[in-house]
């Protein structure tokens, strides 16, 4: 049975009818004029219509979005009877979708080519999904870590440009059909990887990379397990990235922690060889029987303990750069309190340095300028048990410390020249100031005020007393 005899049969038409009609794909005929003369269902729904009188009659240039191509499709019909291809079509709302047209010319007995059938599918999706391949084509293209595919077997299909650039090879040619283990520095530790992922479907850490001239290098390598649609593994991925200066960041730090436990080390023993000094001072200060020589080497055992402290400090922070003034202060003056026998008697020392910290070179001539003027106030302020208070405050001016002691004791007397006076401790406040090449000023009104303004060092410029 022929075609015709086929079309002759009203039987048949009728099949060919419901066939048209119940097709998923949308059908649209045309006269030779491009006027539209039968849309089935599938086109209606697929194009927004809702009825198939709204697009009876209507120029099938209205369907698409782009008439320039629309006319191009209508000359190829004209001169081929038929085109295939992808348009942007336009919905009744106006709005646009992707579609695949297969599109023929219907002649009649006389070849005039009376009429004209276009089959489309929405292909949006289809569209999106090869669209978003191009963008994750380029973006594993483009990154600037190295990515390698490879099959099931091991084998390699696919390295990016920055893999290839790493491991020093010119094309892709020259790796693909190349076995992954070939990469890798170690063979026993490329295939530990292996089995990782072939149990766990993932493995990520650090290997040791074998160029293609034999150098190596450390990588830090993540391994996936690439499935398809059925959950079946097809393919291995591999994404790493050259660690080696984070490789030389960490012996750094590793040598730089190594020198800091020596230094703290060192700071400890300082300060036990300090306390042992301070005992000695101690011990041979029982021995002396002139009151002022006695005086002399307890203030010189204040000032050893107030170095030692800060040594001790350093061996118990984790910044050796720097102490922290609070602590040392509060540790310091507690220090005296006790030297002095004064805890009992009423003093309030108040201290507020915020989180002020000073480095070494500061802290040292700092720290000894405290012990003397706070040695001296708890001596001379506070005559016959009297009651009082010592401030002592630190803060940061610009590039500029105030370091401010004062009291609301006596006071010291106005006819006493600080810069002529013969006390060691005072002498040695001036000195210290001026090895920081800092400035004093003294205010004798209600008790006694030391402001002393100093920068920090930034090198071991300190004055050695």
């Amino acid at each position: 049975m022929n075609s015709q005899r086929f079309g002759q049969n009203p039987d048949n038409l009728r099949v060919m009818d419901e066939a048209i009609n119940s097709s998923f794909n949308a059908i649209v005929v045309s006269d030779g004029k491009w006027c539209t003369l039968y849309a089935n269902p599938a086109f209606l729904k697929l194009w927004g219509y809702d009825n198939l009188e709204e697009v009876i009659g209507k120029p099938t240039l209205d369907f698409w979005s782009s008439p320039e191509k629309s006319r191009l499709v209508g000359r190829a019909l004209l001169s081929h009877g038929r085109w295939d291809g992808e348009m942007t079509a336009l919905k009744k709302d106006g709005s646009q979708f992707y579609a695949e047209l297969h599109a023929n010319a219907v002649s009649d007995g006389s070849g005039y080519k009376a009429h004209f059938m276009a089959i489309c599918s929405d292909i949006t999706a289809r569209k999106a999904a090869e669209e978003a391949m191009v963008i994750k084509d380029t973006a594993i293209q483009s990154s600037i870590n190295a990515i390698l595919i490879c099959d099931d077997s091991w084998r390699t299909i696919y390295a990016n440009p920055s893999f290839l650039r790493l491991w020093g090879y010119d094309r892709e040619e020259d790796i693909l059909g190349k076995h992954t283990g070939d990469f890798w520095h170690r063979e026993k530790e490329s295939r530990s990887v292996g089995k990782a992922l072939l149990k766990d479907g993932n493995w990520s850490g650090e290997m040791t990379a074998r160029r293609r001239g034999g150098s190596t290098f450390p990588a830090e390598v993540r391994g996936d397990t690439v499935s398809n649609d059925s959950g079946y593994r097809t393919h291995f991925m591999i994404t790493c990235f050259d660690i080696t200066d984070r490789m030389k960041e960490r012996k750094t730090r590793a040598a730089l922690r190594e020198k800091e436990t020596l230094l703290k080390e060192i700071h400890h023993r300082v300060k036990n060889n300090l306390q042992v000094v301070s005992g000695l001072l101690n011990v041979q200060n029982a021995f002396v029987k002139n009151e002022e020589a006695s005086r002399i080497i307890r203030e010189s055992e204040t000032r050893v303990r107030a170095m030692a402290l800060i040594h001790e400090k350093l061996y118990q922070v984790e910044d050796l750069a720097s102490v922290d003034l609070n602590d040392y202060i509060q540790s310091l003056t507690g220090s005296l309190m006790k030297s002095h026998n004064m805890e009992k008697l009423g003093i309030t020392v108040n201290i507020k340095t915020g989180n002020t910290a000073l480095n070494l070179d500061t802290i040292v001539p700092c720290g000894l300028i405290l012990n003397e003027l706070v040695s001296n106030i708890m001596k001379y302020a506070f005559p016959d048990g009297r009651k009082g208070i010592i401030d002592i405050d630190l803060e940061k001016d610009g590039d500029e410390f105030i370091l401010r002691i004062a009291d609301n004791g006596v006071g010291i007397p106005e006819d006493l020249d600080l810069e002529k006076s013969r006390s060691l401790g005072l002498s040695l406040v001036g000195n210290l100031v001026e090895g920081l090449s800092g400035s004093m000023e003294v205010n004798r009104t209600q008790g006694t005020a030391f402001t002393i303004r100093f920068r920090e060092y930034t090198e071991s410029e300190a004055v050695i007393i």
